[in-house]
């Protein structure tokens, strides 16, 4: 395996032998890698969402991300999680994932599928009708 880091922050130059740093990757390029990759890690201390786990759900990847709050409600039963502070911890939680690959990859579109434009308006007005009201 060979680890493939996408977005900023990332100094190539330091990146040890197996580790590639993409940078900045469009759509199409993107959801080719969710699509290549035996798992998708994502170690994040603080997110409002989850957009790359939610990507990579849909394209069947098995997910391996932080035990935090969005990432879970995001993820539910279709990813392993791990505690991002601790190295052996992603370890083991990518092993986990990839050798649950199989029933991750099944479990991953059906999740995604839950979060739609249209689900996503109709609970915010649910909220702005509860608090209108």
């Amino acid at each position: 395996l060979r680890l493939v880091l996408t977005g900023t922050g990332h100094d190539e130059e330091a990146a040890p032998a197996g580790v590639e740093s993409a940078g900045h990757v469009p759509l199409e390029e993107l959801v080719s890698l969710y699509r290549r990759a035996a798992c998708v890690v994502f170690p994040s201390l603080y997110e409002g969402f989850g957009q790359p786990p939610l990507e990579a759900l849909a394209c069947a990847t098995p997910v391996a991300c932080s035990d935090i709050p969005p990432l879970r409600e995001v993820c539910g039963d279709a990813a392993v999680f791990f505690d991002p502070t601790d190295a052996e911890a992603i370890a083991a939680g990518v092993e986990s994932a990839l050798e649950r690959r199989t029933e991750l990859s099944a479990a991953g579109p059906p999740r995604a599928a839950r979060f739609t434009w249209s689900e996503n308006a109709r609970r915010h007005e649910a909220v702005y009708r509860e608090l209108a009201g």
